[in-house]
């Protein structure tokens, strides 16, 4: 039974190593301007390291303590990690109120050829937010 429970955990590892790089080359293919997609390539290598840790049992030859320790991080990085994108999607499609006296539009990369991807969204967001609502001057 631990053997099937070992292989199990192993294999979910080492998928979500796949899916997380995966993951990470469309975002990083959607030419935001941001390197956040290396993060995923982090989480790709831990789960991957995890996976094959787990499989090929490296993980009994630690020490308690450090097992102890590296559970412990794991936990509190996987709650928070949680909790920030649980935040950021909880509020993702929220819309401002309306007739607000200012919008601040909060900045991204620039390039020579103009606002990258991820700027030209909020900027196109705020023509949006001022079509809607003319009382606000444009500035």
């Amino acid at each position: 039974m631990a053997t099937l429970v070992r292989r199990i955990a192993g294999a979910l590892c080492i998928v979500l190593a796949a899916v997380c790089v995966c993951y990470a080359f469309a975002v990083r293919n959607t030419h935001s301007g941001t390197v956040f997609w290396i993060v995923w390539l982090a989480f790709a290598a831990l789960f991957a390291v995890l996976g094959f840790g787990v499989l090929f049992q490296w993980w009994a030859m630690l020490p308690r303590l450090v097992r102890g320790v590296a559970i412990a991080v794991a936990c509190v990085g996987l709650v928070a990690f949680g909790t920030v994108e649980g935040c950021i999607v909880s509020k993702m499609h929220a819309q401002g109120e309306p007739n607000l006296d200012y919008v601040v539009v909060l900045g991204a990369q620039v390039r020579k050829s103009g606002p990258s991807l991820v700027l030209r969204y909020r900027l196109d967001k705020a023509i949006e937010y001022l079509d809607a609502n003319p009382r606000i001057p444009h500035a």
